[in-house]
């Protein structure tokens, strides 16, 4: 009788990270997996990760392209700006590749608005109707990654440039709105994020990245929420 290999690796498989053990049995399948044109589907990710005896696996999300506004004027003439707290918050897969999450936001503050509808927005992905209706002051917005189960597998699809929003933590946002302003396109990505320090500075949710927009709210108003929200309410009323 065969004596059964016990073996404990790390692997990278595809942009995924699994820690465990596996044995040798499971090898041919592991070895059929890898050559599998379903690679890199959510399916695949979980058949991969029962194979090596794991509950879960991380990979990276789909690739996302932002535009970014070249300074704070240009960002304030085409995007609103707001203080919001996510409040809920709902993952879901988009077809076979990919994992999206929705939050729903509260708006506490709006610092200003731009009066400009967004030529390159999509606002026809419809919502999760477990997120509706929305109550006043509420709007909704997604972003790719988040945390679904598949065939009893979690699979958590991460963008490293772009963190999930976290509940009950506020924010400053610029966005671009639909019509009846209850979805919101986060056009600028991480670049237009910044959380909410306990002291009211501003922090952005990508420090890695340098753009002048950036530059600007650290050099102009020292990352302070509360000096950049006088100067944004000052130029409204002088318009």
């Amino acid at each position: 009788m065969s004596k059964l290999l016990i073996v404990c690796v790390v692997f990278f498989v595809s942009g995924a990270f699994m820690i465990g053990t596996y044995s040798s049995r499971n090898q041919s399948k592991i070895d059929a997996l890898e050559k599998s044109p379903d690679r890199g589907k959510l399916k695949w990710y979980a058949e991969m990760a029962k194979a090596k005896g794991e509950k879960q696996i991380l990979f990276r999300s789909a690739f996302v392209e932002y535009g970014v506004a070249r300074s704070l004027d240009e960002a304030l003439a085409n995007y609103n700006v707001v203080v919001a707290q996510p409040i809920q918050s709902l993952s879901f897969a988009t077809g076979p590749l990919d994992i999206q999450t929705w939050y729903r936001f509260r708006i506490i503050d709006e610092l200003s608005t731009s009066g400009v509808q967004c030529a390159t927005c999509s606002f026809s992905q419809s919502p999760p109707p477990e997120m509706l209706p929305l109550h006043a002051n509420e709007f909704l917005a997604s972003k790719e990654g988040g945390e679904i189960t598949v065939d009893g597998i979690k699979l958590i699809s991460v963008d490293p440039d772009f963190p999930p929003f976290a509940k009950g933590k506020r924010y400053l946002l610029f966005l671009s709105f639909n019509n009846d302003e209850t979805i919101a396109a986060l056009q600028m990505g991480p670049w237009a994020a910044y959380e909410i320090q306990p002291s009211g500075n501003l922090e952005p949710v990508n420090k890695k990245f340098n753009h002048k927009l950036k530059h600007e709210i650290e050099n102009d108003f020292g990352n302070s929420l509360d000096q950049l929200a006088a100067k944004l309410r000052g130029r409204a009323k002088t318009k």
